[in-house]
């Protein structure tokens, strides 16, 4: 037997019987908890050069609207299954066209699409969890939610319930233990994309939007 296939046999047979530490996790007892999560996710994701919202119900529509048009949005991306009632009207009275992100097979339509697309100021998308420990989102792509929208436009509008934000990343798997299951890919993003070269100069925007908004849902 080669070391090689010993070290990946012992990987194989710990996972099968790993197990995540159960961390604590915020009850319906605990609000104090809840709250300094909230509080935490907030501070965490202001230090990565994001921003937080936190509207009331009432004014959720209003905000996306206006935090649309703040960067610039003319043509914008949104994920098809956003629980927001009144949203797109109220798009199409603010003379704001949604584009649908989802590319055609044949290459040639794809690549119509796509010029089509880099004309979107914003990508609007949900979100599955926050992690407070780091100001992380945790994002589930899929059929009618195009990862495009969360990568192309230089904004990026995410929309999370403001109970699914959680303090650890452990804390996630307890949690939703079937949170992979039945999405194309599941991505953790923390802040606005960051590129640095040799010198050490970070330029934002270079592989993902130059900006992140999360509007907390009541």
């Amino acid at each position: 037997m080669s070391a090689s296939f010993a070290i990946l046999q012992r990987v194989r047979e710990s996972l099968a019987i790993a197990r995540l530490p159960r961390p604590p996790m915020p009850t319906a007892s605990g609000l104090p908890e809840i709250v300094d999560s909230l509080a935490v996710f907030r501070d965490a994701v202001n230090a990565l050069g994001g921003r937080v919202f936190s509207p009331e119900p009432d004014a959720v529509v209003g905000l996306i609207v206006e935090r649309a048009r703040n960067a610039g949005a003319g043509d914008l991306m949104a994920w098809d299954d956003l629980p927001i009632p009144g949203m797109a009207d109220a798009f199409a009275r603010a003379g704001m066209r949604v584009l649908d992100a989802v590319l055609p097979v044949e290459a040639s339509g794809r690549t119509e699409r796509l010029a089509l697309l880099e004309g979107a100021a914003v990508g609007l998308t949900g979100a599955e969890v926050g992690i407070a420990e780091t100001g992380s989102l945790v994002l589930a792509s899929g059929e009618r939610r195009s990862r495009l929208a969360w990568l192309l436009p230089p904004c990026h509008i995410a929309l999370l319930s403001r109970t699914r934000v959680l303090p650890t990343l452990e804390s996630v798997f307890v949690a939703h233990p079937n949170l992979c299951v039945g999405s194309a890919e599941v991505a953790l993003i923390a802040g606005p994309s960051r590129t640095a070269d040799i010198e050490l100069t970070l330029t934002r925007g270079v592989h993902g939007p130059r900006e992140l908004e999360i509007i907390l849902l009541p």
